[in-house]
């Protein structure tokens, strides 16, 4: 059963955003904030291409989670601040969903 979730989300993650708003249901066309996280989610997978991590990694698309960003992170950086738990003990709060997505864009113009 989880092969199969493996399977779904690597095909979500190369699906364009109109067709993942259509998957979640939405007949309305993508928010400006879908495209834009569309974008960010597509070089996330991009920039793992070659890399050992992207075989660990959670394939993300537009509707992507906190904790798959967060896996995604700490896939690409193992020695970060990404976990609850390490928010925590560095003195700071878990991220939101929306700092996740900051985050990883911030992460992604560094690369």
């Amino acid at each position: 059963m989880r092969i199969r979730n493996i399977d779904f989300a690597r095909a979500m993650a190369g699906m364009e955003i109109t067709s993942l708003v259509r998957l979640a249901g939405q007949n309305a066309p993508p928010t400006d904030e879908q495209k834009a996280r569309h974008t960010i989610a597509k070089r996330a997978n991009d920039a793992l291409k070659g890399s050992r991590a992207r075989a660990y990694a959670p394939r993300l698309n537009a509707f992507s989670d906190r904790e798959d960003l967060i896996g995604w992170m700490v896939c690409n950086d193992g020695n970060g601040c990404f976990t609850d738990d390490d928010m925590v003990s560095e003195g700071w709060d878990p991220m939101t969903l929306e700092d996740a997505w900051s985050l990883l864009q911030t992460i992604l113009e560094e690369v």
